[in-house]
């Protein structure tokens, strides 16, 4: 069973080979191993629920100031701020 059928938070095989080759000088051969996937996997999983944890605690901050309009904009905006300029 991969890690995509155990768990729906896994970056795919071949995004994990390419981080994988990003790490090494150009030409060298990559050598891909369970431990590459499964590092990943659980990175992956560690982010989202960091993510998941800051979207709760701003929508019970939100809703709490009574802001449940345009919920959706208002999170993106807060999750992924723009950079300045």
């Amino acid at each position: 069973m991969t890690n995509q059928q155990q768990h729906p938070i896994a970056p795919p095989r071949e995004l994990v080979l390419q981080w994988v080759a990003e790490i090494w000088h150009e030409g060298t051969p990559v050598q891909f191993a369970l431990s590459d996937e499964h590092i990943a996997t659980r990175a992956a999983q560690w982010g989202a629920d960091q993510e998941l944890e800051a979207c709760c605690e701003w929508l019970e901050h939100a809703v709490l100031l009574r802001h449940q309009h345009d919920v959706v904009p208002s999170l993106r905006a807060a999750r992924r701020p723009k950079p300045p300029s």
